[in-house]
């Protein structure tokens, strides 16, 4: 048939109608989904990781639907990082508190003696020195060293007090109230008057109990017509 014939046939003519209506609509589909792609990339959020996972939202309004992105990721690192830190900090620092409150007493009269210019070995070896005196003479050598340091402190000797303890460590180790300090005000008693220097000489001295050696010796020479220089004399410098 020739086109006119074609479409004065009602048949063909119905037909003509319904395909122009179809491509009419078939063009308007891809027309809305061309613009509908366009609207969608313009509204689309910055490209996202592969791996994102979405947030859930405050006050319990679910998910949100925001993806986190690298930067989120990054602030999120950080954060366990610092919480991190902060955590490592408080355990070392608690651990530090929990191993000075369990430190033995011996222990702390070391570092005690380090702390007046003792170094670790000296301090070690001296106190290890008087322990065996203190053990005999029931001293409780922990807590007397610092009565003792105090003691020697009173009469000028503090930056000598490693020198005076390394050559005589089992100073440490007399009884403050009972045996040093009578000790001392009894050198002052019978003329001594440079008592720190006579001490740090002959640290020694000390040693000597003043309720009996010291006083029967100075008791002695006294008998044999010494002079107050005399006996001071040989007391600080050949006893």
């Amino acid at each position: 048939q020739t086109p006119n014939t074609f479409a004065s046939c009602p048949k063909n003519s119905k037909r003509i109608k319904m395909a122009s209506v179809c491509a009419t609509l078939h063009a308007s589909c891809l027309y809305h989904s061309s613009c509908s792609a366009s609207h969608a990339r313009r509204l689309r959020p910055a490209a996202a990781s592969p791996h994102a996972v979405h947030t859930v939202g405050k006050a319990g309004r679910g998910v949100s639907g925001r993806r986190v992105d690298a930067s989120d990721r990054v602030s999120l690192a950080v954060g366990r990082g610092k919480a991190q830190v902060v955590c490592s900090t408080a355990n070392e620092a608690d651990a530090a508190a929990k191993a000075q409150s369990t430190e033995s007493p011996d222990a702390k009269a070391v570092k005690f003696l380090i702390s007046r210019g003792l170094n670790r070995v000296a301090a070690l070896e001296a106190y290890s020195a008087a322990s065996q005196h203190a053990y005999w003479s029931k001293v409780s050598l922990s807590t007397n060293v610092y009565e003792v340091v105090e003691c020697l402190a009173s009469v000028g000797i503090t930056d000598q007090l490693p020198e005076v303890v390394a050559a005589h460590p089992t100073v440490l180790a007399y009884e403050a109230s009972e045996r040093l300090r009578p000790a001392l005000e009894y050198l002052k008693e019978i003329g001594v008057t440079n008592l720190s220097e006579v001490v740090i000489r002959r640290p020694s001295l000390l040693g000597l109990d003043p309720k009996d050696q010291m006083r029967r010796i100075v008791d002695y020479f006294k008998a044999n017509d010494y002079s107050t220089d005399e006996i001071v004399k040989m007391i600080s410098e050949t006893i």
